[in-house]
C-alpha cells in the first residue's frame, strides 16, 4: 500500500509518519512548519484542514500537491 494522507490525522502524526510531509507542506505555503512541528503543542492538535483555514491556504491545492507526490488522500 502506498502513502495515504489521512486528513483526520494531526500535522504532528503525519510529519512523524512520512519523511517528505514537511517538505510538501512548506512548498504549499507553510513556511515555518519545520520549526514548529516539535517545538509547539499546536501541531499535535491541528489537522491539515484546520491549518489551511487558519493560514488562508487552499485545501484543494494541498490535496493536489500530495496526490502529485504519490499520496492517496483520505477524508
Amino acid at each position: 500500500m502506498g502513502k495515504v494522507l489521512d486528513m483526520n490525522k494531526t500535522l504532528y502524526e503525519l510529519a512523524h509518519t512520512y519523511d517528505d510531509f514537511l517538505d510538501i507542506m512548506t512548498e504549499v505555503g507553510f513556511a515555518h512548519i519545520k520549526e514548529h512541528i516539535d517545538a509547539s503543542p499546536r501541531p499535535k492538535q491541528t489537522t491539515i484542514a484546520q491549518a489551511a483555514q487558519a493560514h488562508g491556504i487552499d485545501l484543494d491545492e494541498i490535496r493536489q500537491r500530495f496526490e502529485a507526490a504519490g499520496y492517496t488522500v483520505a477524508e
